[in-house]
């Protein structure tokens, strides 16, 4: 059993390896001026997903990180925090303040599908256009081609090679969030955060027939 003093240093280490990636992702003097001087250190986000949150059509794995799209439409609350007509679902943590990361495993990710961040606020019923200005900011797959998620109409991303999986630095306070190759370092797509004082981004999935994302520990 680790000990809470490895854990720490362990915790440590990821985020060191999290943060030199990023600074391979936005080149030295963005990355530096991304930072500031009185930024907040990178955190490793070690989320998984809210059940809560899920669309009907979407199945959760036991472990909170798999998801994928079912057929049936299940018989669950229809609370006013659940998803009711898009196949999308949030991470079980918001941030409202510093940097944090995450992984997205998107190579069986399917024909569609998208991931990102959104603002707790975002709407959860009805037809979304999944654009910053519905509080939503993130990139995806529209068979076969990628595209980042702008307004008015989406970004065409055209990738040197199709990436296993996507990585997610959110930075509250420089009102950035940047998609990067998890394996290459190359940066995908970047965002400017509209500012929204006080407002909590969560991790965001959308997943659509036949797809499967998953996020990594």
């Amino acid at each position: 059993m680790e000990t809470p003093a490895n854990e720490e240093e362990e915790r440590s280490e990821r985020g060191e390896v999290l943060e030199k990636g990023e600074r391979e992702v936005m080149g030295d003097q963005s990355w530096a001026q991304h930072r500031g001087g009185s930024a907040s250190p990178l955190s490793p986000a070690d989320v998984t997903l809210d059940p809560n949150t899920a669309n009907p059509f979407l199945l959760l794995d036991a472990d909170g990180r798999d998801v994928r799209r079912g057929d049936v439409w299940a018989s669950l609350p229809d609370g006013p925090e659940r998803f009711g007509t898009e196949p999308c679902v949030l991470g079980d943590r918001g941030f409202s303040s510093g940097r944090h990361c995450w992984e997205v495993e998107v190579a069986d990710g399917g024909d569609w599908w998208a991931l990102g961040v959104a603002q707790h606020s975002v709407r959860r019923k009805g037809v979304l256009s999944f654009t910053p200005q519905e509080g939503i900011w993130a990139v995806g797959q529209w068979f076969g081609q990628y595209f980042a998620f702008t307004c008015p109409d989406w970004t065409a991303l055209h990738l040197a090679q199709l990436p296993r999986a996507i990585r997610v630095c959110l930075d509250c306070g420089g009102g950035q969030v940047v998609f990067a190759d998890a394996e290459s370092k190359e940066q995908i797509f970047a965002f400017c955060l509209d500012s929204c004082p006080g407002e909590m981004f969560y991790p965001w999935l959308w997943v659509g027939r036949d797809s499967w994302l998953k996020l990594c520990p």
